[in-house]
This record gives structure tokens, sequence and C-alpha cells, in this order.
């Protein structure tokens, strides 16, 4: 279990983290949220700070790509901070080793001397002529790229991410995707997960907000005004077990978290608090009943079919 704390001027989160962070459905706070983990990580004089569990990440150590849902590449202005930027480098180490750059380069001395006779003309303006070296720079400034077709949102995606991840890495990874299965049809989008996972398994970190049940992950839900994660549930389960009126095994705190966390995930996706679905288990329902309340989630749990006494218990808690 590891959580991820958050902060920006009055605002604190907690979210639950591993290789892969999915962050469910589409909403505002995790818009803003991914935005402020990007400013961290990029930005020297951030408001921002994430502690991991109780230390605080050092920026530093980690190298982050942020992938929005409108995501696109500028192909004419690279700039030290662009995807391209590694790529132009590469691509310009590689002709300068080229027996053409050697003898453009003689070329370019020659035509340098050939100016000593040029500029005679111009000498009563008391002006000294010259032609700047030619070096490696000058010669990105005459390499542009093109993509070969017009690329649809989720191969912008794609791309951005094999660019980021086919450099050498110096520090850690960690790249964050917005909705990347917006206009994408599933057959591309099974192909990017497949890279996620794969670059997961070699150390790259991910966090993704999703709306789709085609990514896996440490999952984290915005329900009734809180984030809500397996962590969180975690972190209160003493408590819960501790506070109830029997016998709280593993398997069964482990039934009512699943019945919970899918509940969550059910109703986000539906728009709506539908029933959660219990099979009248009385140990169960009050499991989850208590979890909701050390959690501060409402659910749409029937107590009804309670008996008196664990109707008692649970009337204890209003």
């Amino acid at each position: 279990m590891k959580l991820w704390h958050i902060k920006e001027n009055n605002r604190e989160l907690e979210i639950d983290v591993g290789s892969i962070t999915i962050l469910r459905g589409s909403h505002s706070t995790w818009y803003k949220l991914i935005r402020s983990i990007e400013d961290y990580f990029i930005n020297r004089n951030s408001e921002v700070s994430i502690l991991e569990d109780t230390q605080l990440l050092h920026k530093k150590d980690w190298e982050c790509l942020f992938i929005p849902f409108d995501a696109s590449l500028d192909l004419n202005k690279i700039t030290t901070k662009s995807p391209l930027k590694h790529l132009l480098d590469e691509v310009s180490n590689e002709i300068a080793l080229t027996p053409i750059f050697s003898e453009l380069i003689t070329i370019w001395d020659e035509m340098n001397e050939e100016l000593e006779f040029v500029k005679r003309k111009f000498e009563k303006y008391d002006i000294d002529i010259n032609l700047k070296e030619f070096d490696i720079d000058d010669l990105k400034s005459f390499i542009e790229f093109k993509t070969k077709q017009m690329l649809t949102p989720i191969e912008y995606k794609k791309l951005l991410l094999t660019l980021f991840t086919d450099k050498y890495p110096e520090k850690k990874r960690l790249v964050i995707i917005e909705l990347p299965e917006l206009y994408a049809e599933e057959t591309r989008l099974l192909e990017l997960i497949s890279d996620i996972v794969s670059l997961s398994n070699k150390g790259t970190s991910f966090i993704i907000v999703t709306t789709s049940d085609l990514f896996n992950g440490n999952a984290n839900y915005i329900f009734s005004d809180h984030v809500l994660n397996d962590a969180k549930v975690m972190l209160v389960k003493r408590k819960v077990i501790n506070e109830l009126p029997f016998y709280c095994d593993n398997d069964l705190f482990e039934r009512a978290k699943s019945k919970l966390l899918d509940y969550v995930d059910n109703s986000i996706k539906s728009n709506e608090k539908t029933p959660l679905s219990t099979d009248q288990d009385e140990m169960l329902i009050t499991t989850i009943f208590l979890l909701a309340y050390h959690l501060n989630i409402k659910v749409n749990l029937d107590i009804s079919v309670l008996s008196q006494n664990m109707k008692a218990f649970s009337n204890s808690y209003n």
C-alpha cells in the first residue's frame, strides 16, 4: 500500500498509487489533480507538494510526461522540453558522422576562402565580411519532421509515449495520460494498454484518468465528494473490526471491501446510487455499513433486513 498525499493551497488529496494508478471517471477533481502533479514535477517554483506516505518526493529524481485528452505534437517548434528534442539530437548526430557531412564542412570552409575575393569589392564600407561557421546546430535548423498521415488522438498519445520512453532512462519516469479512450477504437486502445503494461513492468509509472473498464491498476474513485480507494479502506480496517459486535475474519472484511468498491465503481458508471446487493447477509451488511460510516460516504444499503440487535447497533451511529 502506497499513498501519495498531494497538497496545493487549501486543497489536499490522497491517492493509492502503484506501477499503474487508475483515476476512475471523468471528474473535475481528476482534471485539476493531474495538472497539479505535472506542475510539481516540471515547475521549479511549484506550490504543489507531494508526499509518499510521510516523505516528500524528490522531484529531481523524476521526469514526467503529461499526455492530456487533447494531446498533439508541434512538429515545427522543437524546444528543450519537446518530446522530439532527443530525436532531433540523435538524427543530427548520425548525419554528422557521415562522410558527406565532412565534405560539406570542407566545402563551407572553401566558400569562406572564396569570400575573400568577393569582399574586396566592399572594402570601401570598412566592414569585414565572413561566413559563419557551419556546425551541427546549424544542421538541426534544416531538419524537419512530418507525420506520414493525419494522426488520431490515440495515435498522438501513442507517439508521445514512444518518444518519451525510447530514450535512455536517467531518472524515474512518470507518465500521466488523460482519457485515452476518447475517439479511440478498442483495438487501438488495447494496443496502448499492452504498451503501458510492458513499460510499467520495466519501471515506468503511470497515472491514467479513464472511464474505460479495460484499464487495471490501483483504482481511485471520487464518491460522495471524497477520494476512495483500497488503501483508504485498509486504513480503517482495524477500527471497523474492533467496533463490530461479532468476529470479522479477513474473508468477511475482503468481501465487504470488494462489494463496497464494486458498488462505488458501478455508481460512477451509471451516475446514480443503485442499491448495494448483499444477498441479505446480515454480517456482510453490517460490515459494509460500518465501513461506509468510517469512510464518511453514503451508500444505498438496505438495513431493514437486519435483526433487531443489528438494527440497534447500526442506529447507534446515527
